[in-house]
């Protein structure tokens, strides 16, 4: 069973790092958890100059309020409960990371606001 440890930050985030393959090493990068983004990984750019990601394509996502953006994408080796897999991220002009709900799938997620804990599991 895997799981990924996170906490709560001061202004109520629930935060967790994910590991991801770059330069022959993993590497390690805070991101938010979002369940109200559908997707499953955004990246800033400046992690994209910073490893040397190679853009790989363009796609359409749906805000939460509903509008849709054409963001650039990239791929990403990762290590998510136990496994590795490649997977498509998208690429965020603003400087935070996102962990979206299709993430989320086939896990649970707890967020402890009392203790300041986070939790994701399989």
């Amino acid at each position: 069973m895997g799981k990924i440890n996170g906490t709560v930050s001061e202004s109520l985030q629930a935060l967790i790092y994910l590991e991801f393959f770059a330069n022959g090493k993993f590497e390690s990068l805070s991101c938010e958890v979002d369940t109200g983004f559908a997707g499953t990984i955004m990246i800033p750019r400046e992690m994209v100059s910073k490893f040397q990601l190679e853009i790989d394509g363009q796609e359409y996502f749906k805000a939460v309020e509903d509008t849709e953006f054409l963001a650039e994408t990239t791929r990403l080796t990762i290590r998510w409960l136990d496994d590795e897999f490649e997977i498509t991220a998208i690429i965020s002009e603003h400087n935070y990371a996102l962990i979206g709900a299709e993430m989320l799938i086939d896990a649970v997620l707890t967020i402890d606001y009392l203790n300041k804990i986070v939790l994701i599991e399989k």
